[in-house]
């Protein structure tokens, strides 16, 4: 199940040789490793959302080699810095890889991990196995990360994926004051999300949206609302993003762009 898979957590690639660590197993993950490769759909063509969602806990086996004790050491510790966090909830993208099929990309937690510290005889010095357990906080999965530039009065259509994704990140840099994003979809035209507020120079407003969470990052700059184009009576979509919607920058003045990254939402 595991042949030629890689997997990407917190700034590390783990499934490589060239890395020392090898997953050596991956329960947990066989459903929807299983399902990487299909496309699936109703009666009116593609899901309307995905329909494999709940990917529940999985636990990896890092098979971790290494030719001298030192090594090992470094290997494992790097192992142990990529699964703690003084955060007690924390989630981040787990992105893996199946040889032949497309990345795929889970939001977890770690939830346990089981180190060996003693690494005198041969036999750890060759391989040592660190089970980790982590938890998928968000039922959906995910495809590979999709990063585009915006500038001021930029515009980008979203593309991939076959469900709606809520997992998105808009990075503004400054200088701007008033930025916001709108979103134009039919039906749903000028869904904007606005904030009000000045990002200086050099300065970033960084907006990170969740299945549950809608948070910002910059002193002095305040989230004041989501518009529906003047109509009242249709209720926001934002931030919600489906493939085919239209998401423009805009600043009410200032020369600063952005950056929007999301994970497409698929089966």
């Amino acid at each position: 199940m595991t042949k030629g898979m890689t997997a990407d957590f917190r700034g590390r690639t783990w499934g490589t040789l060239a890395s020392g660590i090898l997953i050596q197993s991956a329960e947990g993950l066989e459903n929807i490793v299983r399902n990487a490769a299909v496309i699936t759909g109703g009666r009116n063509g593609a899901a309307p959302a995905p329909l494999f969602s709940e990917p529940g806990a999985f636990v990896l086996e890092l098979a971790v080699l290494a030719d001298t004790p030192d090594v090992m050491a470094e290997r494992q510790d790097d192992i142990k810095a990529a699964t703690w966090t003084e955060d007690p909830e924390p989630e981040d993208p787990f992105t893996f890889t199946i040889e032949g099929q497309d990345p795929l990309t889970i939001f977890a937690k770690v939830t346990n991990r089981i180190v060996p510290t003693d690494f005198k005889t041969s036999a750890r010095t060759r391989a040592a196995v660190v089970p980790v357990g982590f938890d998928a906080c968000d039922p959906i999965v995910y495809g590979e990360q999709v990063t585009v530039p915006l500038a001021p009065n930029g515009s980008t259509v979203i593309g991939g994926g076959w469900g709606s994704s809520m997992r998105w990140s808009w990075v503004t840099t400054g200088p701007c004051i008033n930025p916001r994003l709108v979103l134009e979809f039919p039906g749903y035209p000028d869904q904007i999300l606005r904030f009000r507020g000045s990002v200086p120079s050099g300065k970033q407003l960084v907006v990170e949206s969740g299945p549950t969470s809608l948070v910002h990052k910059l002193d002095g700059v305040d989230r004041y609302g989501l518009f529906d184009g003047g109509n009242s009576s249709i209720a926001p979509r934002f931030p919600k993003l489906l493939p085919g919607h239209t998401v423009t920058h805009v600043n009410a003045s200032g020369s600063g762009g952005s950056v929007l990254a999301y994970w497409p939402g698929r089966p």
